[in-house]
């Protein structure tokens, strides 16, 4: 998964863990200051580099695919926090990758980090190259992980770059 380092549709796939102010209309990056009261998106990229070609006998399509993101509930006061991206899957060789974006609370505050409902999504193409959008449960994202697809979530993942996607969820800054 995400070793790429040229990919066209993303760049490098090594940073597939990255953070904007969405309340700001802010771009992807590594990194944000926390301010109470504006919400936060994340980006979790995934792509199961394996050859297509591989995909017919079953040995290019990743088994048991799934995606986890780990983020505190809490960041204290003058302190940093992450966000981790983990994607991982049986057969994945290393099993599982991830990837980090970084959070800092420069207020006298701390501020803790509130999952916004129901704002979870994935989005991959079709055949036909077109987006699609599949609604992902952010709890679960945030507890254990969800299973990732291409037709359906079901864990089975084919190789290559048209099978690629990304998930995506926001929280808000509360003080």
């Amino acid at each position: 998964f995400n070793s790429i380092t040229n990919n066209a549709k993303h760049g490098n796939e090594f940073n597939f863990t990255q953070i904007r102010n969405a309340t700001d209309g802010g771009q992807f990056g590594e990194h944000v200051d926390l301010i109470p009261g504006k919400e936060y998106e994340v980006y979790v990229f995934y792509h199961n580099n394996a050859k297509s070609s591989l995909n017919e006998s079953g040995e290019g399509i990743a088994q048991n695919a799934q995606m986890r993101v780990q983020m505190p509930g809490r960041v204290a006061k003058g302190a940093d926090a992450r966000v981790d991206g983990v994607v991982s899957a049986d057969n994945a060789k290393p099993q599982q990758v991830w990837d980090e974006a970084k959070m800092s609370n420069k207020t006298d505050g701390d501020i803790t980090l509130r999952y916004v409902q129901d704002s979870a999504n994935l989005t991959n193409a079709d055949a036909a190259g077109n987006n699609r959008v599949f609604d992902v449960d952010g709890h679960a994202l945030l507890q254990g992980g969800i299973k990732l697809g291409w037709n359906e979530m079901d864990g089975k993942l084919p190789g290559c770059n048209e099978y690629s996607g990304y998930v995506k969820y926001r929280f808000k800054a509360v003080q």
